[in-house]
């Protein structure tokens, strides 16, 4: 019997590791051209996700460059250049008379999927199965800002995105959305451990909307609307030539672990932005990718209405469903069916007891969500004709409970409060302090030469203590207080004038406070150093004719000049062709105690389309003497940026985080700018023009006054 049951749950386990139809009949599968080459007509041309003008734009491609023909369809090549497919129209392009020639195909070809204008790349690619397409849910899930959990228990896969929860469970023809059954012709199943789903399904069940594009044999998704993220997709550019892939990240930070890698070229869809990284999914995997390594890339809309079509989503929910919701305002579990609950609700200290009469549990039936060191967890179980759910708290965290949707919903709510404060120190005086929450928090802040007062929007006090006492410390007080139901107020006030810097963490729930005797923080010289960048043997980048050092020395010296006659005293790192260690540059202005660094630059990419100003700074958590300066150096990069995209008329590329030697190693407010690339031919023929470099100088030297008017004595 043991071996029997063991070999039952294999078949199930592995049946799940195979794919969810779709409803969705296949329409003829169009002309396919055999493998040519084509040369560029146009002198810049458009390469489209699909076959149409009503496709978002894959890429740029300049006249006659050489191309590779993969297809034909009506008026359009499929084309492919470097890491770029798409499509282009035959009257911008040519190609030998009779090389290509459309052909009908002895095999099913393999489905696209443009998700938001942009192709998806899977791990495990769509197929076609018996006329269905089978395609990855949790990819495409995932790439419409959803998450997606599997309970190996129920075998019940349930994904979440904002106030829709879907529940697929396996072999089921009934998942639910939103407590709602959604009938499918056949069960969810996995391929190749990939969960895969009916497209219809898929597409339609977070919101979105699915079309079928017979012409290019492609599936148009589009996303449910979402806050705005800069763009539903990035393409892939790396930062200088020679950069041909670039790490995709655990975390929106370079000292976070590299879990992937894109090519440069690649198109990935984005799930969400942080201090000027994305949040990009690929494969079906979630990771970070640093801002300036990508190009935001906007989705279009499907054009035609949809060819096929499955039964809506119905009132026949024979059960009761169990899922919980994470937002910034706390943590939610949730009991749901499609018919009114007749419920008993018993209430302990740190339990919460629901029997719901004549109702039995469908789907997932335990969930966990974790609140700091402690969780939360709901089990429900079938006993006899009544469904029961039982929820553990953790001791001392508060719940509301709330009937919703005319007694078809039952929810506990725990509001986001603080679960932990800590402690440390830096330095002969420097404090570090802590606040983390359960979700992520807002906050506001309020400085006196002696006191910082933060306001939590939406973190009860929670666990933390109403006041701290820390023996010799710059710390004379440190008290927690409610604000009402919502919010929290934290108050340090210090033995001696201090100077704060504020920020959140990562993912928005870890608040870090650090602070040091003012008397410490060094009155700096009203000096600035200006650094060009590169030199003497070191050209940087290059385009068709100019060299990154000498765009980079002129403008820099053209802004000393500037800066010179407004009465500010000027450093330069180099004022002629030479090479200039890295360490050398920062040391000059660390050596000059000066109050303001900044590097001139030129951006380039392995492609010839990125375009645009951006400035960056640093100012990691893991270096307390450089996260004190957190608002300065932004602040001074932010003015840079703008002076320069004001004053240039170049894309605003925006202000930037990264890990830059002269950044690092100087120990005064300092940040880099990228004027422009050098690597696209309409930038470089701009910057062969003495008009742009006297405008970039003029841009950085009237935003450098301006940050020394306001920051420096």
């Amino acid at each position: 019997m043991f071996n029997l049951m063991k070999i039952k749950y294999f078949l199930a386990l592995l049946a799940f590791t195979v794919s969810l139809y779709i409803s969705f009949l296949l329409s003829p599968i169009p002309d396919q051209a055999s493998a040519a080459t084509g040369i560029v007509t146009g002198s810049v041309v458009n390469i489209r996700a699909g076959a149409g003008t009503q496709y978002a734009i894959a890429g740029t491609v300049y006249k006659d460059t050489t191309v590779t023909i993969l297809s034909k369809s009506g008026d359009w090549y499929q084309i492919q250049c470097g890491q770029t497919v798409g499509w282009v129209n035959q009257s911008l392009l040519s190609a030998e008379a009779g090389s290509v020639q459309a052909k009908t195909p002895t095999q099913t070809p393999t489905p696209t999927v443009i998700l938001d204008g942009q192709q998806m790349q899977f791990n495990v690619a769509p197929q076609v199965e018996n006329g269905r397409i089978l395609v990855p849910l949790r990819a495409i899930f995932e790439a419409m800002g959803a998450s997606v959990q599997w309970n190996q228990d129920t075998l019940t896969a349930t994904a979440t995105r904002g106030s829709t929860t879907v529940v697929m469970p396996l072999n089921s023809v009934t998942p639910i959305v939103n407590g709602k059954i959604w009938p499918l012709d056949v069960p969810g199943k996995v391929v190749n451990e990939r969960i895969l789903a009916p497209l219809r399904f898929v597409g339609e069940a977070l919101g979105g909307t699915v079309v079928w594009d017979n012409a290019s044999y492609s599936a148009v998704l589009q996303s449910p609307s979402t806050p705005s993220t800069g763009g539903s997709a990035v393409t892939v550019t790396a930062v200088k030539v020679g950069d041909y892939t670039v790490n995709l990240r655990s975390g929106p930070d370079t000292t976070y672990a590299a879990v992937d890698s894109a090519t440069a070229g690649e198109i990935l869809p984005v799930a969400a932005q942080q201090n000027g990284w994305y949040q990009v999914s690929r494969g079906g995997t979630k990771a970070w990718v640093a801002g300036w390594l990508v190009s935001p890339t906007t989705g279009g809309q499907p054009a035609d209405p949809p060819v096929v079509s499955n039964p809506d989503p119905v009132d026949e929910l024979e059960g009761l469903t169990l899922s919980s919701q994470r937002t910034s305002a706390g943590v939610s579990i949730i009991m749901e069916s499609a018919d009114k609950l007749d419920k008993t609700v018993n209430k302990d200290t740190n339990q919460v007891r629901y029997v719901f009469d004549d109702m039995q549990i469908s789907g997932t039936s335990s969930l966990k969500e974790y609140l700091g060191n402690g969780a939360v967890t709901a089990t429900g179980s079938n006993q006899g004709d009544n469904a029961v759910v039982t929820i553990q708290l953790p001791s001392g965290v508060k719940y509301q409970t709330s009937t919703e949707n005319n007694g078809r919903k039952e929810i506990l709510f725990i509001p986001n409060f603080i679960s932990s404060v800590s402690r440390s120190t830096f330095g002969s005086s420097g404090e570090k302090i802590a606040v983390t929450a359960v979700t992520s928090v807002g906050y506001t802040t309020e400085t006196e030469s002696d006191q910082l007062e933060v306001t939590f929007k939406n973190a009860l006090p929670g666990w933390a203590s109403p006041s701290y006492t820390y023996s010799k410390s710059l710390i004379k007080s440190m008290e927690i207080e409610s604000k009402g139901k919502d919010g929290s107020v934290l108050t340090i006030t210090t033995v001696k004038p201090a100077k704060f810097s504020v920020g959140l963490n990562s993912d928005g729930t870890t608040l870090n406070i650090l602070f040091i005797d003012r008397s410490e923080w060094e009155n700096r010289d009203p000096i600035v150093v200006l650094d060009a960048g590169h030199g003497g043997s070191d050209p940087g980048a290059s385009g068709s004719y100019l060299k990154e050092k000498d765009v980079s020395l002129a403008v820099t010296l053209k802004a000393g000049q500037l800066l010179t006659a407004k009465g500010i005293r000027v450093i330069y790192t180099r004022t002629d062709d030479t090479f200039v260690e890295l360490i050398d540059r920062s040391d000059i202005a660390n050596f000059y105690n000066a109050a303001v660094f900044v590097s001139v630059h030129c951006n380039a990419s392995t492609s010839r389309t990125p375009s645009g100003t951006e400035t960056y700074c640093y100012y990691p958590l893991e270096d307390p003497q450089l996260y004190l300066q957190k608002d300065e150096r932004y602040n001074l990069a932010l003015r840079l940026q703008q002076a320069l995209v004001a004053n240039l008329g170049l894309n605003d590329r925006g202000v930037k985080e990264m890990n830059l030697s002269v950044l690092r190693e100087s120990t005064m407010p300092s940040a880099l700018v990228e004027l422009g690339f050098i690597s696209t031919p309409t930038e470089e023929a701009l910057m062969q023009q003495q008009q742009f470099k006297d405008r970039a100088a003029e841009a950085i030297a009237n935003a450098i006054a301006g940050y020394m008017q306001a920051n420096v004595k």
